[in-house]
């Protein structure tokens, strides 16, 4: 299992504007093979900075997820309402 973890920054006022598009990319990647959860969180400190965590069972079905049509659709979409680059950690389990 991975887990990935994605910032995202958006200007607080376009937040809104944004959500069918965040909505779509996780109503379809939660259907992509291999997921095992695709949620989406708000930084209450920051109302532009949304934050998806992920979880996958493997990394090799990340591949395919960037390819699907709703990932690709949504993220250009929401690129066009990017404050700033965003950051995507992958991560796995530490076994202690």
């Amino acid at each position: 299992m991975i887990r990935v973890v994605a910032n995202n920054y958006f200007k607080e006022e376009d937040v809104e504007k944004i959500m069918p598009y965040l909505k779509a990319l996780a109503d379809g990647s939660r259907t992509d093979e291999g997921n095992i959860s695709y949620n989406l969180y708000v930084n209450p400190k920051d109302k532009g900075n949304i934050v998806m965590i992920e979880e996958w069972e493997s990394p090799d079905n990340l591949k395919p997820h960037g390819a699907k049509e709703h990932f690709t659709k949504n993220v250009a979409a929401l690129n066009e309402y990017k404050q700033k680059d965003g950051t995507i950690q992958v991560l796995i389990p530490l076994d202690i």
